[in-house]
């Protein structure tokens, strides 16, 4: 499921400081790779909350595409997402827009 801003700010708020998490995290001795992997846990555990999802952690580098902001509004014609939002063309169906 796409993430509005509100929920991705939620998610990036996770990641942002992450070395020193994972310093903080070195001090109690825990190595930097389990570090890394409570750190990204988190956001997984997040991003399953905020959406209801059932992503799977080895999947949690995905969750930086599933930004609605990164993407255009729905084609008329298919219904699909346009690839951008300044996109001119959906790729699905064909349709051409002006911008």
């Amino acid at each position: 499921m796409m993430l509005n801003e509100d929920e991705w700010q939620q998610i990036r708020s996770l990641s942002e400081g992450t070395l020193a998490n994972t310093i903080a995290l070195q001090s109690k001795g825990i190595s930097k790779q389990q570090a890394a992997i409570i750190l990204h846990k988190k956001m997984v555990d997040a991003y399953n909350t905020l959406t209801n999802g059932n992503l799977p952690f080895e999947d949690w580098h995905l969750i930086q595409y599933f930004q609605l902001n990164h993407y255009g509004p729905d084609c008329n014609k298919c219904g699909l997402p346009l690839r951008t939002p300044n996109a001119k063309l959906c790729v699905s169906c064909g349709s051409t827009y002006s911008n």
